[in-house]
C-alpha cells in the first residue's frame, strides 16, 4: 500500500504543480545533494591521509562467466605521487590479469571518450533533460540552463574523489576492502551518518 501512496501522491503532485514544481523539486534536491558533498568533501580534507605508499586490490578477470563463482582479486602497491598526478600516464601497467588493465592507454581511452561525448551532445538534448529543454522559452534560457548544469555537476568530482580518498584511508587504518565495488557503500554506511 506504501508504494500505491506514493505512486499517487508523486501523479498528484506531478499533474497539479506542473513544470513549475519539477524546477522547484530540482532546486531542493540539488540544495541537499550540495550539502551532502560538502560534508564528504570537508571529511576527507579533515579527517583522512593518503600514506606514502598503499595497497588497493584490483579484480582478476573471471576464467568462466559463472555468477556464482567467488571473485578474485590481485593486490596492487601504489603511491601518493600516482593518485595527486594530475596527469594521467599514457600507460597505467596494471597486471593483465585484472579486469582493470582494460584502462591500461588511459589517454587513449579519455580521447575516445571526448568524441563520443562530443558527438552526442552535437546532437541535442535527449531522456529526461529533454523536457526541461522543451519547457526553456528561448534559446538563451536553454543555454543558461546548460551552462547551470555543467557548474553543478562539477561537483560530483570532488564528491568522488573525497569516496575515494576515505576509502582509501578506512581501508588502511580500520579494515581492508578488498572489492573495489564496495568502497561507496562503505564509507556511506561507516563514515557518513544516517539520513545525510
Amino acid at each position: 500500500w506504501a508504494s500505491c501512496f506514493m505512486v499517487t501522491l508523486g501523479s498528484l503532485y506531478t499533474v497539479c504543480s506542473g513544470l513549475h514544481g519539477v524546477v522547484w523539486t530540482d532546486v531542493m534536491q540539488s540544495g541537499l545533494i550540495f550539502i551532502a558533498i560538502a560534508f564528504v568533501v570537508g571529511k576527507a580534507l579533515v579527517t583522512a591521509s593518503i600514506p606514502d605508499e598503499f595497497i588497493v586490490s584490483l579484480p582478476n578477470k573471471s576464467s568462466s562467466a559463472l555468477a556464482t563463482d567467488k571473485p578474485s582479486y590481485t593486490n596492487y602497491t601504489t603511491t601518493r605521487d600516482d593518485w595527486l598526478n594530475l596527469a594521467p600516464k599514457w600507460d597505467l601497467e596494471l597486471d593483465t590479469d585484472t579486469t582493470y588493465s582494460n584502462f591500461n592507454h588511459f589517454i587513449l581511452l579519455l580521447l575516445f571518450y571526448t568524441i563520443k561525448t562530443t558527438t552526442e551532445g552535437s546532437g541535442g538534448p535527449t531522456g529526461y533533460m529533454f523536457q526541461r529543454y522543451m519547457a526553456t522559452s528561448s534559446d538563451r534560457a536553454a543555454g543558461l540552463m546548460s551552462a547551470m548544469w555543467v557548474q553543478l555537476l562539477a561537483f560530483r568530482w570532488p564528491f568522488i574523489a573525497a569516496v575515494a580518498v576515505l576509502g582509501l584511508n578506512y581501508s588502511q587504518n580500520t579494515a581492508f576492502i578488498e572489492d573495489p565495488e564496495q568502497v561507496l557503500p562503505i564509507v556511506l554506511s561507516k563514515l557518513v551518518p544516517t539520513g545525510l
